[in-house]
């Protein structure tokens, strides 16, 4: 949240000083599930936008940040469709895949551990995100033809 602060030209000291568990220059807090939500009630009354920019949304868990990147119109907007429906958690995910040349590439090219890297960070290896995709693909894939699988 310090970032998305600076980003729209607030100074996040005082915030990372009275609030650190909200804003602050490393990564972590997180406790998961319905208990982020009372974190971001109290992150949006330090700045409403900051606060959505700085939150993952989804299934496929897409920072707020993104919200222009993917062509939502602010990022309450992303948010509010996050909210509607998985069907739109999904077209948000399919927006970014697209707008990425490497994603897009890695994917049709089953490059995994490519897309792993790109779309979770470093610690996909420690996850094993590139492994849980190769063998999801091949659990759906299994007797399908190859012209079936071309994107």
């Amino acid at each position: 949240m310090a970032r998305r602060l600076r980003h729209h030209g607030i100074d996040p000291a005082p915030h990372i000083a009275s609030d650190p568990d909200l804003v602050n220059t490393s990564a972590g807090g997180y406790r998961g599930g319905i208990r982020e939500y009372g974190r971001l009630e109290r992150a949006q009354q330090i700045h409403h936008d900051s606060a959505l920019e700085s939150a993952s949304w989804g299934l496929f868990q897409i920072m707020g940040f993104h919200w222009q990147h993917l062509d939502y119109d602010s990022a309450r907007h992303y948010a509010e469709c996050m909210h509607r429906s998985e069907g739109e958690h999904l077209a948000a995910f399919v927006r970014f895949i697209q707008k990425d040349s490497v994603l897009l590439s890695s994917l049709r090219h089953q490059q995994w551990a490519r897309f792993a890297r790109r779309y979770n960070g470093p610690a996909y290896a420690r996850n094993r995100y590139d492994v849980k995709m190769a063998q999801a693909f091949d659990n759906h894939t299994r007797g399908l033809q190859e012209s079936d699988l071309l994107v």
